[in-house]
């Protein structure tokens, strides 16, 4: 079930493919430099090889840095709130859609012919999107290349054991031809912190081993066949790496072999940059005995010994991947190049440029998901004037007029339909209130509550004793008993909506939460021609941004949303007692004045922009609030907040304990402002469920409404 959850989880696998491209480009390019440069010096072959481990290096722990922080992407985008939802200007009504004869007449779902309802699943069908390979694929390669990395770990660390235990069978050397050796190489490496010497006999080659005190270990049986000048040979070229401090540098080739170890041109380049680093030794040797005399002396040892590399941070002789007999036919070219130090500009150059270019390439990403452009579009012919109501993990729920549709989630074939305006059973007078529970439709109007089953059977309808005005806040069931915020005047005669449970006969039992403030309504139209209005009316204080308050019911328990806390959700049980509190520490962003000035000139451009403007104070708070939607479903609270990565606004899922689970930026920005600046709870402007966020959108061209499925990424 684990795996299963991982290996479909887009955002990993989109983690993994940026991280897979990005390397390929790397190295590639690394490898066409090589190419490029390759009658360079041996100094900048081995610089260039270096800046690409670097970046190699760099880029896994940016890019996850870049997926994972969103603070250092956050943008403020005055175009995105140029495009703000505007209440205020004139509402565009949707044509209505005319329906054809064999769907005049509201039916239930059991009456549908099979064979019309075939015909309009198939047309859904034909458009949906198959779904994405690439996540279970890359998922899957990550998977193995996390365990790669692993076993790569295992056996640099079996090479570390080994070199501890060599350490402490490390035999010092007493020899005079080591004196003259030490106080000669003094001489030609400026005087420097000579390393100590010592023989050993669990190796086979020269090498120096050790990565902030290296030292030079040669074999035992080696040491007392070498003659001084042969001795004198393989000293110099092992202090000339650690003069050139090749054991730290080397680190990155180290990680980038173990990072990358699928990978065949982080071998190859790793291979290549060794060589770089023996040429170098190799030409310091040269300076201070010559090209002949070296040479020579090279092929001798090697007749004595074999050039093996047995540990992974030692650095000798046996690191060349060229064959001895051009080693040494390159050693006694007269066209060889003999640099064996950067300059120091160059150095602050390839520094400079690893840094930028892992940079770049980190802030690349790409995404193996759909995003908005190639998000799934079902028609859905049969919807006159819908409202989304609800995701579960089955279906979809759409209130369209007096009727209530569910729809199936895995294939969007209408699954129920049912209801109808009339005051016959199961019928509705005025457009109702639908809330979805696991087992049944909870459906209220002010004066009746009605249970239907999910098959939209009505299971009973109830009159209640009172008129339940709620405006936008639900009478819902919770364990025996019901909440609800109904609309009550204070003392001051200000009118609040305040929590209350009732019990089963409707009764009220206490209250348990404060007063909610009337939620704003848009200004009302303008007078008819003709009509007067005191000219000395005051204005009318207008707040554009409130904060959200609203409640959901979920396991016989009641989760009351409310930004005026913070980010902060309080949880009671049925009968109104705190359970517990869901409180987040969260990042208080201001409204940029961008947005404000957006607002405005939309109001002005309206075509009742100065009547509006006169009547009206519009009224900024200086920061948004906490969050702007809050929806509870499948064991999940999902709350969309304020905060953006690459014009997709965020979401936040929590457990019913309150944990975070995961950070989404999902959101399409035009969604994000509809539910920023919408006054209504009872309808939604999308729905969420594990995987997918859900939109209606009327299609102009084709007369009908649209389906969108957003992934959840």
């Amino acid at each position: 079930m684990i795996l299963s959850v991982l290996f479909k989880n887009p955002h990993s696998a989109s983690l993994v493919f940026n991280l897979f491209y990005q390397s390929l480009i790397i190295f590639f390019a690394g490898w066409m430099l090589i190419k490029i440069f390759k009658t360079s010096s041996a100094p900048i072959k081995s610089a260039l090889s270096l800046t690409i481990f670097v970046i190699a290096v760099l880029i896994p722990f940016e890019v996850i840095f870049f997926n994972s922080n969103n603070t250092f992407l956050r943008t403020v985008s005055v175009p995105s709130y140029q495009q703000t939802y505007s209440l205020y200007s004139q509402k565009k009504e949707l044509p209505k859609i005319q329906p054809s004869s064999s769907k005049a007449e509201i039916f239930s779902v059991n009456n549908v012919s099979k064979k019309d309802e075939g015909d309009l699943n198939k047309d859904k069908e034909k458009n949906l999107l198959s779904g994405n390979p690439l996540k279970v694929i890359f998922n899957a390669f990550g998977f193995i290349w996390l365990f790669g990395i692993l076993i790569q770990l295992v056996r640099f660390s079996h090479y570390l054991a080994r070199y501890r235990s060599l350490q402490s069978k490390l035999k010092t050397i007493q020899d005079k031809r080591l004196d003259i050796i030490v106080s000669s190489a003094k001489k030609v490496f400026q005087k420097r912190h000579m390393p100590q010497i010592y023989s050993s006999d669990e190796i086979d080659s020269p090498c120096s081993l050790g990565i902030f005190n290296p030292v030079i270990v040669i074999p035992r049986q080696l040491f007392e066949n070498l003659y001084r000048g042969e001795l004198e040979a393989v000293i110099f070229h092992e202090i000339s790496h650690i003069y050139h401090k090749d054991h730290i540098l080397g680190l990155f080739q180290i990680i980038v072999k173990i990072l990358y170890w699928w990978n065949p041109l982080a071998k190859a380049l790793a291979a290549h940059y060794l060589d770089s680093r023996e040429f170098i030794c190799d030409n310091e040797v040269i300076q201070a005995k010559g090209a002949h005399s070296y040479a020579r002396h090279l092929w001798t040892v090697a007749k004595k010994t074999r050039f093996v590399c047995q540990f992974p941070c030692s650095m000798g002789m046996a690191n060349s991947h060229i064959s001895l007999a051009q080693r040494i036919k390159t050693i006694i070219s007269k066209e060889r190049s003999m640099d064996t130090h950067l300059k120091k500009s160059l150095k602050i150059f390839f520094i400079v440029f690893s840094l930028a270019a892992s940079l770049l390439l980190a802030r690349q990403s790409w995404t193996i998901y759909p995003k908005l452009s190639s998000l799934k579009t079902i028609p859905l012919p049969e919807l006159m004037h819908p409202e989304l109501i609800a995701a579960d993990s089955e279906q979809l729920i759409i209130k369209d007029d007096m009727s209530i549709c569910a729809y199936s989630l895995s294939d969007f074939s209408l699954a129920t339909k049912f209801g109808k305006k009339g005051q016959g059973p199961g019928e509705f007078r005025l457009s109702p209130m639908v809330n979805v529970f696991p087992e049944e439709f909870f459906i209220s109007l002010m004066t009746k509550v009605w249970r239907f089953s999910r098959n939209g059977d009505l299971i009973e309808e109830i009159k209640l004793p009172f008129n339940y005005l709620g405006l936008d806040y639900s009478l819902l069931p919770v364990g025996e008993n019901y909440v609800g915020f109904p609309l009550t005047r204070r003392e001051d005669l200000k009118p609040m909506q305040v929590g209350y449970i009732y019990d089963s006969e409707f009764q009220k039992i206490k209250q348990f939460y404060e007063g909610i403030p009337l939620r704003s309504t848009p200004p009302p139209p303008p007078p008819k021609p003709g009509s007067k209005r005191p000219v000395s009316a005051p204005k009318q204080d207008f707040e554009v941004i409130r904060d959200y308050i609203n409640y959901e019911v979920y396991e016989d328990k009641i989760f009351v949303a409310d930004t005026r806390k913070g980010f902060f959700i309080s949880v009671f049980d049925e009968n109104g007692q705190l359970l517990s509190k869901i409180d987040h520490k969260y990042e208080e962003l201001k409204i940029p004045k961008a947005f404000k000035k957006a607002f405005l000139d939309r109001i002005q451009e309206s075509e009742r922009g100065e009547d509006l403007l006169r009547r009206y104070n519009y009224l900024f708070r200086n920061k948004f609030p906490a969050f702007v939607d809050f929806q509870l479903n499948n064991g999940k609270i999902y709350v969309t907040t304020n905060d953006k990565k690459d014009n997709l606004y965020e979401i936040v899922v929590i457990n019913l304990e309150g944990d975070i689970l995961r950070r989404s930026f999902s959101l399409p920005s035009e969604l994000y402002l509809r539910a920023l600046h919408d006054n209504r709870l009872a309808s939604k402007e999308y729905v969420i469920d594990d995987e997918r966020i859900y939109s209606l959108k009327y299609n102009e061209d084709e007369n009908r409404y649209d389906l969108l499925v957003y992934p959840m990424i």
